[in-house]
């Protein structure tokens, strides 16, 4: 068993995040009807002191909870197994020499289970994970201890396969306030990854937790006292950071419960608080928002005139929300429980309370849906003398009965105002006063009686008949009205309030859409059949451009079963063909273009299309853009920039060519716009190639004229004979029409990173200096244009001279330290090298590679040798003679 201890270094100052509190507005809905018992109810009357707790589905409607048991004073959980109609099937009891509660429980992708509670441990709270396998055996455990109170409450699997569980601890050994929120993460095999700790203003209680789909992490939970408010926050993926967060509540206790995700980033946070005053008593309560900036879409308040707390609230198969809750309207001070279907919009869609047997099912804890749509609820029995665990089946179908009190609505997008004030209460009629932004409101809360239901023999109709529509029109259904009755229309999943229905179809297909309407226990609904017909495609049309008095052909070929009408038709040779001829008017305008819309209309099923042409005239306009220069980046060195000259803005095609020296065809590079005054030309051969640029430009519409071409300056060497020198060489800039002025030749010598200038010529050749031996230095020649308007840079030459080798012709062996040795100068810059000594009689008396100036040894014969090098590149060999003296 893992122990972890918590350091207590906190995230954040909370008080600092939580700077809005917010009311619920109040939605009382009516709370009625009575919900189907099912045949079994299973107490375990057996066992005294027993609690049940959390309750999962198991597979062929089966399900398992958690059954807390007293064992020689200390609680111990053991799993319970039931099949579909409640006979047990297992049951395994943790082995524990010390109290342990189990708050939660969860069934994992692999039929395994994961549970979080709390353990004790020398009278204080530890946080317990516990990893089970299909048959509840333990796979491992995982403590979170430290020297305070730590309590466990729930745990979720993370989207990499671990788990991350959230936690509050007490700073009191007795457990009392005030709390911090733990977040922490588990691996798969239960090592703790990390542990965050967060600090509200008055303490905090975490309740929920949520992973959202950019791995960020949801808490969910309420304050400390004196007055409780609800609260909830986002964190990044590791917790450290709080995105946002939001504290709602009125001037009594507010509690969260759960959330729920409704959409990729928005979600449900459900709970009970106080309303604004006592005599409004306490209320269930759900709150959307988006959980990418906290922002609250919607708030809701539901319940009775009694104190309703609300204890679950779990997602249905069917996408809607059931919220139950414990109450005692009826048999005050004796609870009983009630249930509520909402939708994720947040609308009442029915609500119902158990059977009058208030000892039957009392407090309520968990829920689960089964796989047939009823219901598994854990749920304590206190009224015995002791604690008594019960686990009951039942069915909820919102069967509506008899109403009590129903209070008026009240919907808000945002939280209310902070300083509304409970501050009067009235009668005759029942009232309540608060004060909102100075304003006195009152609003009338009235007493519902409900007769019993009526005999369903009503019925409803829609006045429509089946009929077909075309895509993407809309149709006005509108069925019959029946008093009293709520009414809607389903389609597919889809369903929508009201006795019309305004039904846009935007795809082709047959639609079965069903009108309801509810009263009481008796629902009544028809049905009608819409046959939505597709729309004929859209004929492509392109813009036309005319520059001249000469008419043109626009439309598209026609399609057997259409009919084509253009509009306006004015200056059409035929409006009513897919293909007509277009004159333009007399007047013709610098440039102003005139819409057409083509109607395509199918002849079987009238349904329609269009699309548009644009017809535009405009007067010839001569290009104005020339090349300005064409040069070698300065710093991207495979790049060539050219650089344009605009006088005015052309309107016709621009195409940039390239044609390289010794290429048999050009190249077009791109079309340019008005926007731009350059091109690239990326990743060439710069240092070895001259590339030549010209541009294409449309004329009058139908004609082009290319401009004269510019091409690169290429910048070479050549070795000066017997002279050591080197000559820089480059190539005339051509096509500027006011020449060249001068060249100017920049250098970079050895260690400089920029260039500096050399020398300024009117040729396109120099000499330079003499430079020292195995160094390198760069070169480049700009272009200047005769009126210094433009300039055009060469290539980056970089040139190195290699240090020559000296071969001696003598060798004197006289001890004197000079000429000792045969030394050959320079030869360590040719590592890659062969020396061969031949006597007078041509045998080889010795041979190196890579030779080291370590000949002659001190007993060779004086005499004449011979000599071959050999280096590393092509001819380079070297032969000769060389006399060793004594």
């Amino acid at each position: 068993m893992y122990k972890y201890y918590l350091y207590f270094t906190f995230i954040c100052i909370f008080q600092h995040y939580y700077t809005v509190k917010a009311q619920i507005p109040e939605y009382k809905g009516v709370v009625s009807s009575n919900c189907s018992l099912l045949t079994k109810t299973f107490e375990f009357d057996i066992i005294e002191n027993s609690r049940s707790q959390s309750i999962v589905q198991l597979p062929n409607n089966s399900s398992n909870f958690i059954l807390e048991r007293q064992v020689n004073g200390n609680t111990i959980p053991a799993f319970v197994t039931l099949d579909s109609v409640g006979n047990i099937i297992s049951a395994r009891q943790l082995n524990s020499s010390t109290s342990i509660i189990l708050k939660t429980h969860r069934r994992l992708a692999n039929n395994g289970f994961i549970a979080i509670g709390i353990i004790n441990n020398s009278g204080l709270n530890e946080a317990i994970i516990v990893r089970l396998d299909s048959n509840f055996n333990v796979v491992w455990s995982s403590k979170l201890q430290g020297n305070l109170n730590v309590n466990g409450q729930h745990i979720i699997q993370t989207n990499d396969g671990g788990f991350a569980f959230a936690c509050f601890l007490s700073f009191s050994s007795n457990g009392s306030g005030p709390n911090n929120a733990v977040l922490c993460r588990l691996s798969s095999s239960g090592t703790l990854l990390w542990q965050r700790q967060y600090q509200l203003q008055a303490g905090s209680f975490t309740y929920d937790l949520k992973q959202d789909t950019d791995g960020g992490f949801l808490v969910n939970g309420f304050t400390g006292g004196p007055i409780y408010d609800g609260f909830f926050f986002k964190t990044d993926s590791t917790g450290l950071n709080i995105i946002w967060s939001y504290r709602h509540g009125g001037p009594n206790n507010d509690t969260n419960i759960s959330t729920h995700r409704v959409s990729s980033n928005e979600y449900i946070a459900f709970g009970y608080n106080r309303g604004f005053s006592s005599f409004l008593g306490v209320n269930m309560f759900a709150i959307r928002f988006n959980s990418s900036n906290g922002q609250v879409i919607w708030s809701r308040q539901f319940g009775t005139s009694g104190d309703d707390i609300t204890t679950e609230c779990i997602r249905l198969q069917d996408g809607n929300f059931l919220m139950t809750a414990v109450t005692n309207v009826d048999k005050f001070p004796n609870y009983q429980n009630i249930y509520i279907k909402i939708s994720p919009s947040g609308n009442l869609i029915w609500s119902s309370k158990n059977s009058s047997n208030a000892s039957l099912v009392s407090e309520l804890e968990k829920v689960a849906e089964m796989q047939d749509n009823t219901f598994r609820a854990t749920a304590t029995d206190y009224g015995t003398g002791s604690n008594r665990a019960k686990i009951f089946a039942f069915n909820c179908l919102g069967q509506n009965s008899c109403s009590v009190l129903s209070y008026p609505v009240s919907v808000s997008t945002a939280p209310l105002p902070v300083n509304i004030q409970a501050i009067s209460v009235l009668a005759s009629p029942l009232q309540y006063v608060f004060l909102s932004n100075s304003t006195i409101v009152s609003s009338p809360i009235n007493k519902v009686n409900c007769p019993p239901p009526a005999p369903c023999s009503d019925s409803i109709r829609i006045i429509n008949n089946d009929t077909s529509i075309c895509e993407f029109n809309n149709i006005l259904l509108t069925g019959t009205m029946l008093p009293g009755a709520s009414h809607s229309w389903l389609i597919g999943n889809n369903i929508f309030s009201g006795s019309s229905l305004n039904y846009f179809a935007n795809s082709p297909g047959s639609f079965f859409i069903k009108y309801r309407a509810s009263i009481g226990t008796c629902v009544y609904e028809d049905s009608i059949n819409i046959q939505v017909l597709p729309r004929p495609a859209a004929p492509f049309l392109q813009s036309a451009i005319i520059c001249s008095l000469d008419s043109i052909l626009i439309g598209t070929p026609a399609l057997p079963g259409l009919t084509y009408e253009w509009s306006p038709q004015i200056n059409l040779s035929n409006p009513f063909l897919s293909q007509t001829y277009f004159k333009p008017p007399s007047l013709n305008p610098l440039s102003y273009p005139i819409s057409y819309l083509l109607n395509v209309t199918n002849t079987n099923t009238g349904c329609q299309n269009t699309a548009f042409q644009n017809i535009f005239f405009q007067t010839i306009i001569q290009p104005t853009t020339s090349i300005k220069s064409v040069s070698t980046d300065f710093l991207l060195d495979q790049d060539i920039v050219l650089l344009f000259s605009r006088t005015g803005i052309n309107q016709d095609s621009i195409y940039v060519t390239r044609d390289s020296t010794g290429s048999s065809s050009p190249l077009y590079l791109g079309l340019i716009d008005n926007s731009t005054n350059e091109f690239r030309d990326l990743n060439l051969n710069t240092s070895n190639q001259i590339y030549r640029y010209y541009v294409n430009e449309k004329l009058n519409c139908i004609t082009t004229r290319r401009t004269p071409f510019h091409q690169t300056i290429l910048l070479r060497y050549d070795t000066v004979p017997s002279s050591g020198l080197f000559q820089l060489k480059w190539n005339k800039y051509v096509n500027w029409p006011v020449g060249v002025l001068r060249y100017e030749v920049f250098i970079r010598r050895p260690g400089e990173t920029g260039f500096s200038l050399l020398l300024q010529t009117i040729d396109t050749s120099i000499i330079i200096p003499e430079f020292k031996q195995n160094t390198t230095f760069g070169y480049r020649v700009r272009a200047i244009r005769a009126d210094q308007q433009a300039s055009s840079w060469s290539n980056i030459l970089e040139i190195r001279k290699e240090a020559s080798l000296f071969i001696p012709n003598m060798v004197t062996m006289n001890g004197d330290g000079f000429n000792d040795l045969f030394k050959i100068e320079n030869l360590s810059l040719y590592a890659q090298n062969q020396l061969q000594i031949l006597n007078r009689w041509g045998r080889v008396v010795f041979k190196s590679d890579n030779y080291q100036n370590n000949w002659p040894p001190s007993d060779v014969v004086a005499g004449a040798y011979y000599y071959v090098l050999d280096l590393s590149g092509p001819d380079e060999s070297y032969k000769g003679w060389i006399e060793v003296l004594k």
